[in-house]
């Protein structure tokens, strides 16, 4: 039996230990109250970087962590793009080979020491390689 065999079977028949650490995790959360933590459980991911992330445990915590500029209508029929970090859907050039996406004002990063420990405003660099 594999190791990740294992541990699903471990977790399927041991409800109790998730408990306990699910109740641990609140305390610790009650001593830091600004604390805010994202915990799934999952033993498979590879990764956190979007680019390179190809399996669904991956792309699920990553779903949780960056919002992409657009996404699908799941309501619409047809198939719809609507926007989320874009302020409206992309403008294209005649040609087809520039594409122009205006972002949404006003969305901030949290509080970090990475900034100061001020909250920062999304620019376009935040998405990695852009011309402006």
């Amino acid at each position: 039996m594999t190791t990740r065999r294992q541990a699903a079977l471990l977790l399927a028949i041991s409800p109790l230990p998730a408990v306990a650490v699910g109740a641990s995790s609140r305390a610790q959360n009650a001593q830091q109250p600004g604390l805010k933590v994202l915990r799934i459980a999952n033993l498979s991911e590879t990764g956190f970087d979007p680019a390179r992330a190809g399996d669904a445990p991956s792309g699920l915590i990553n779903s949780h962590i960056f919002e992409p500029l657009l996404s699908y209508d799941p309501l619409a029929r047809p198939v719809k793009l609507r926007p989320l970090t874009a302020a409206a859907l992309p403008e294209s050039s005649a040609d087809f080979r520039i594409w122009t996406v205006r972002l949404r004002p006003g969305i901030l990063f949290a509080p970090n020491p990475a900034f100061g420990g001020q909250p920062r405003e999304l620019v376009a660099a935040d998405f990695g390689r852009v011309r402006t």
